[in-house]
């Protein structure tokens, strides 16, 4: 595309970018876009840096992210409430042993600190928990862990921020591959018109120029398998990235068949490099 086009592309996709948007991550004028949106302004007229800004921004927003893949999206949002989680329940011990030192150690029906005899527990130690202040789940593991002897009251917590993490790992593995292979279709020349994501699986739906199809074919001769492509009337074709085989299976969970398409190309990520 050429830079008047990308540039076109971005401001007249007033929904997903706005101008205070589009000015705040560019450093371009916010007037200078709403002045292009409202056709105060021509693309021609503006400076080729503001244009090669604009372009540039547009062009990287179009890349693909890893947020991008639902998977990985919904278990960062995961790990996110299981961080906030441990931090809040460090930080309410702590606030039980501020409220403790405040009480001169008398400890309120019910409180953790009920039966603390100061003639005989670690005052000192209460004293400095009741200073603390946790801003991350870094630090309430290591507070956790130091004022409570090792004893881990949010073990079960961090089991699962564990799993989650190991999850995460390998989903953006595999997703950094889904990755690399869209750079390099794209690298190569091929205008990706439409990506989807699957929401079941971590699988990438490409739409491209039916044009292209026998070059494609030629330049990944051995790794896109088309025996399951079925050619239609329209002007594109459809590459299937994953590393499962496409087709039909019964979901136990769901209780119910599962269905593929199955007039894509198929590209197994884990063979591409």
């Amino acid at each position: 595309m050429t830079l008047t086009k990308k540039v076109t592309a971005l401001i007249e996709d007033d929904k997903k970018y706005t101008a205070y948007r589009i000015s705040k991550e560019t450093g371009v004028n916010q007037s200078t876009i709403t002045g292009l949106r409202t056709g105060k302004k021509k693309i021609n007229n503006i400076t080729l840096e503001t244009a090669e800004k604009l372009g540039k921004y547009w062009e990287d927003s179009k890349k693909m992210k890893l947020i991008d893949f639902y998977q990985i999206e919904d278990l960062q949002s995961q790990k996110a409430a299981m961080e906030e989680s441990i931090i809040s329940l460090i930080q309410d011990d702590i606030n039980q042993a501020k409220k403790f030192v405040e009480n001169d150690f008398v400890a309120e029906p019910g409180s953790a600190y009920e039966g603390f005899d100061p003639e005989w527990d670690d005052v000192e130690q209460v004293k400095e928990l009741a200073k603390e202040n946790v801003t991350d789940v870094d630090e309430a593991i290591e507070i956790e862990r130091f004022y409570f002897d090792g004893q881990d009251f949010i073990n079960g917590e961090l089991d699962d921020l564990e799993k989650i993490n190991e999850e995460l790992e390998d989903l953006t593995d595999q997703a950094e591959k889904i990755i690399k292979i869209v750079e390099d279709i794209e690298d190569k020349g091929f205008d990706i018109v439409h990506v989807v994501h699957s929401t079941k699986s971590l699988s990438t739906y490409l739409t491209l120029n039916k044009s292209d199809y026998e070059r494609f074919m030629e330049e990944y001769d051995g790794i896109a398998e088309d025996d399951e492509f079925v050619e239609s009337d329209d002007e594109i074709f459809g590459v299937r990235i994953a590393n499962h085989p496409s087709g039909e299976f019964w979901a136990e969970g769901s209780m119910k068949n599962i269905a593929y398409k199955n007039n894509y190309i198929n590209i197994d990520y884990d063979n591409f490099f």
